[in-house]
Formats: C-alpha cells, structure tokens, sequence
C-alpha cells in the first residue's frame, strides 16, 4: 500500500533487491535470445518481482521450466513476493 504517496516500507525493500533466488542471477547479464524458454521464464518472474506490486499474477509460470528449477522458481515467486503471488498453473495440478 501507500502512504501518501509512497511505497510502503515492505515494497521499498522488495524493489531494491536483486532476484538473486532460483538461479536467476547468472541470466541477466545474457542475451535473452540465448535463453531456454524455462530460463526466459525465470527472468521474466525476476523482472515482474523487481518492480512494486501489492499483487503479482502468474499464469502458467512454471511452463518450460525443467523439472529441477520448477520448486526452484516457485519457491522464489512466494519468498520475492512477501507472499503477494497468485500463480495460475494448470500443469502443476494432479492429474
């Protein structure tokens, strides 16, 4: 929320971290048509958690992502997102 006009102190914080979590760190430096679709789809988490948000929305977040970094990636969304995510991702259900 804001405060008269100002980031809350929890989204300052979130904005000022670098999506470290889930092996992001090692992609943002690269040239994104280098990129597997499961690592353009961590750097594509990262950037959406790097900006404030009351709110993330995922859809199918953990598609094209291999089996290793898929707990990886949602373990990040929840963590980076204070809890504020709402993935949708069918292929996660059981079947």
């Amino acid at each position: 929320m804001t405060r008269g006009g100002r980031p809350s102190s929890r989204r300052s914080a979130r904005r000022s971290r670098r999506p470290a979590s889930a092996g992001l760190e090692a992609h943002l430096d690269r040239d994104p048509a280098g990129l597997s679709q499961g690592e353009k789809r961590r750097v594509q988490a990262a950037l959406a958690l790097s900006k404030p948000a009351d709110l993330y929305a995922f859809d199918e977040p953990l598609s094209n992502v291999d089996g290793s970094g898929r707990e990886l990636l949602m373990d990040a969304i929840l963590e980076e997102s204070d809890g504020a995510a709402l993935p949708a991702d069918l292929e996660a259900l059981p079947a």
